[in-house]
């Protein structure tokens, strides 16, 4: 069981990797986040707050189809985080610390909306957080497995006669891809606490 954990802990850091690295598009072979060419880079943002939400939906909202000029509609779905945001995160997203609003420009209206997403391979130290879209307009990374292997990897069980012992080996043959910038937003998250 902790093999088939480790696996899908790898498929995941695969993942997350384009994020942390900033990995290059493909098409553009400019950086994932790039505040001039795809306009999804918050160089000047904060922990989770209503503001900081507003202006990463904005981030997202107004994406393009890619090689098009049309906004592709994308919606803010989840903000994935390390544990420095951990706190800010809930307080913003989760149903249950829904607070009654003194005025207008206190309605939070990314509670309940927005999954919060903790993410460990985010380190501690780092105020980084990001925003993306699940729509399906738009594929950002993918990931996948090679015939015969799936998630948990695939498993070899045989009989060493030997040792007479059972004995199982685990192998996983999987990649990810960044296919595009779109569907996600970085925010500095500098100030965390």
């Amino acid at each position: 069981v902790q093999f088939q954990i480790a696996i899908e802990r790898t498929v995941n850091e695969l993942v997350v990797n384009h994020l942390i690295d900033n990995t290059a598009c493909p098409f553009d072979n400019v950086a994932l986040f790039n505040a001039g060419s795809h306009v999804n880079d918050r160089t000047s943002g904060n922990p989770p707050s209503i503001t900081e939400n507003q202006a990463m939906r904005l981030l997202l909202a107004q994406q393009t189809i890619p090689g098009d000029s049309l906004e592709a509609g994308l919606t803010f779905d989840f903000a994935l985080y390390g544990s420095t945001n951990i706190n800010a995160a809930e307080l913003q997203y989760l149903p249950a610390y829904r607070v009654v609003p003194a005025s207008q420009t206190d309605v939070n209206q990314f509670t309940g909306r927005v999954e919060p997403i903790y993410e460990p391979l985010l380190s501690a130290g780092d105020p980084i957080w990001y925003a993306g879209s699940r729509s399906p307009m738009v594929v950002g990374i993918l990931y996948s497995f090679l015939a015969g292997s799936g998630p948990g990897g695939r498993r070899v069980t045989y009989f060493d006669p030997a040792t007479q012992c059972q004995s199982f080996d685990y192998y996983v043959e999987a990649g990810s891809a960044l296919v595009n910038y779109q569907p996600y937003a970085r925010n500095a998250g500098s100030g965390a606490s």
